[in-house]
C-alpha cells in the first residue's frame, strides 16, 4: 500500500521538465495545477493516517483522485487532438497536439501502478502515443515513464516501445534518450543475458558514434565500462583508493582472497541496516582468505574521520560523494550495491544486500578449502 503512496510522487517528478515548458494559462497547465492541489490534500491525509484504522479510507480517497484525474487528462488529450477547428493548420494546432502528448503521458503515469483498469488505461495511452505521435518532440516524458518496470508494462514491452521510438523519431536528442533508457533496462539487471548485453552494446556504440561528448555520452561511457568490464565472470579492473586512515591501497592488493565490495553511506538507510549483517559475516569468516572493502559515498568535510569513528571496522575507500570517481566509473546506481570477487579477482556475484550475496561468498570459500 505504501508503494502506491510514494510511487506517484516519484514517477510524476520526471514530468517537471515537460510541464515547466507549458505556459501558465494553457488547459494542460491548469489541469496539472488542479491535480497537484488535490494530490497534496489526499497525500497529506494518507500520510497522517498511516498505521491507523483510518488508513484504508484515506488510501481509497487517494486512489480516487488518481482515477479522476487520469480520466480528466484523457478527456483533455482528446479535446486537444481535435483542436479548436478541425480544418485549422499551423502553429496553434501544433501546440495543441504537443500538449495532447503531455496529457496522454499523464494518463500513462497516473495509471502505471494502479489496479488493472488503471494499468489498461496506461497501456492504451502508450500505444496511442506510439501510433499517433511518434514524430512528436514531446515524447521525452514517455521515454522516462518506460524506465519503470514494476507497473503497467513489463521489461519486454517497455523495450519494444522504446525500440519503436528509436526507429521512428526524427529527433536525434529524443532518439539518444530512448537509446539510453533501453540500455538501462537491458543492462540494469544484475546479470543481463548475452542477447541483452549485445543489444545494449550496439545501442551504446551507435549513440557514441553520433555524440561523443556531453552528458549523454558520459552516461553511455559508464554503461559501456560496466558492460565491458563488470559482468559476472569477468576479471574486474584494478583501482587505487585512499582509505579512512589516509593510506593509499589497490584492489589488487587483495588477490588471493574472496572480497566483498560494499558501496554504502551514512545517508543510506538500507546501507546502514545491512552493516550488522556484514559484521556477522566478517566474524563468521574470521581467519579465512576473505575481506570486506567498503566504498563510502558520503560527501562534505570530515567524512574519513566519521568513518574511522562510527563506520564498520574494516577498510573503506573514501569516494567523496555518491558521484565520486570510483562510484561513477563503476556505474553505481543503487545504494547499497554489493559485489563479490573470487580469489582471482573475477566478479562472481552482485546484489543490493549482503543477504543476496553471502551464499556465493561461502560457496567460493568452500571451493578454495
Amino acid at each position: 500500500m505504501r508503494i502506491l503512496l510514494v510511487a506517484p510522487l516519484t514517477l510524476l517528478a520526471s514530468f517537471a521538465a515537460l510541464t515547466a515548458q507549458e505556459p501558465a494559462d494553457t488547459p494542460l497547465a491548469r489541469l496539472e495545477r488542479s491535480y497537484w492541489d488535490a494530490h497534496g490534500v489526499v497525500s497529506e491525509a494518507l500520510h497522517k493516517a498511516l498505521d491507523t484504522e483510518d488508513e484504508p479510507a484515506r488510501q481509497a480517497e487517494y486512489d480516487a483522485v488518481l482515477a479522476t484525474f487520469r480520466e480528466r487528462f484523457a478527456e483533455l488529450a482528446r479535446q486537444l487532438e481535435a483542436g479548436p477547428d478541425p480544418e485549422a493548420r499551423g502553429e496553434a494546432n501544433a501546440i495543441d497536439v504537443e500538449a495532447a502528448v503531455g496529457a496522454w503521458t499523464w494518463v500513462a503515469s497516473l495509471g502505471w501502478r494502479g489496479d488493472e483498469k488503471a494499468r489498461e488505461a496506461a497501456r492504451g495511452a502508450v500505444q496511442h502515443l506510439l501510433q499517433h505521435h511518434l514524430s512528436s518532440p514531446a515524447l521525452g516524458g514517455l521515454v522516462r515513464r518506460l524506465s519503470y518496470l514494476d507497473g503497467a508494462m513489463d521489461r519486454a514491452a517497455c523495450c519494444a516501445a522504446l525500440r519503436r521510438i528509436i526507429a521512428g523519431t526524427p529527433h536525434a536528442d529524443l532518439r539518444r534518450q530512448a537509446q539510453l533508457q533501453t540500455v538501462r533496462i537491458l543492462a540494469g539487471a544484475d546479470a543481463p543475458t548475452p542477447a541483452a548485453r549485445r543489444e545494449a552494446l550496439e545501442l551504446l556504440t551507435a549513440l557514441l558514434a553520433e555524440r561523443g561528448e556531453g552528458p549523454e555520452a558520459d552516461d553511455a561511457k559508464r554503461w559501456l565500462f560496466e558492460l565491458e568490464h563488470l559482468q559476472v565472470g569477468m576479471v574486474v579492473p584494478d583501482f587505487t583508493a585512499v582509505d579512512q586512515h589516509g593510506v593509499t591501497f589497490h584492489l589488487s592488493d587483495y588477490r588471493g582472497k574472496v572480497v566483498v565490495l560494499d558501496w554504502w553511506a551514512f545517508w543510506c538507510g538500507a546501507c546502514m541496516q545491512d552493516q550488522p549483517e556484514l559484521g556477522k559475516l566478517a566474524a563468521e569468516l574470521a581467519g579465512r582468505p576473505f575481506a570486506i572493502l567498503g566504498i563510502n559515498g558520503d560527501d562534505g568535510e570530515g567524512v574519513a574521520k566519521r568513518v574511522r569513528e562510527e563506520g564498520p571496522p574494516w577498510r573503506h575507500a573514501i569516494d567523496g560523494s555518491p558521484e565520486g570517481p570510483l562510484s561513477t566509473l563503476w556505474n553505481i546506481r543503487l545504494w547499497p550495491t554489493t559485489l563479490v570477487l573470487d580469489r582471482e579477482g573475477v566478479l562472481a556475484a552482485r546484489g543490493h544486500s549482503i543477504a543476496a550475496v553471502a551464499p556465493k561468498v561461502r560457496d567460493l570459500l568452500k571451493k578454495s578449502d
